[in-house]
């Protein structure tokens, strides 16, 4: 089974409230689906987040490491300059 999209769980709302406004599903049918499928919108939307969170953290560690590093050799630098 592939993953589940934000797309996927639109798409399987829709179908649900069709076949509720067609008359095919009970009501109570009908919001026991959504209420299912809203709960897996919330699951992919905080993995979606967190995901992004730890891209964003990731990406700003190495921007930290590389400042870091900079600042490390123009100190090197500067020492070696002074001991001449």
């Amino acid at each position: 089974m592939g993953k589940i999209t934000a797309n996927d769980v639109k798409r399987l709302m829709i179908s649900s409230y069709r076949r509720f406004v067609r008359g095919e599903i009970t009501e109570s049918r009908a919001f026991k689906e959504n209420t299912l499928l809203v709960n897996i919108l919330k699951a992919i939307e905080v993995s979606e987040t967190e995901e992004r969170l730890q891209r964003i953290e990731e990406a700003l560690s190495l921007s930290s490491n590389d400042t870091y590093n900079n600042e490390k050799e123009k100190n090197e630098k500067k020492t070696k300059k002074k001991k001449k």
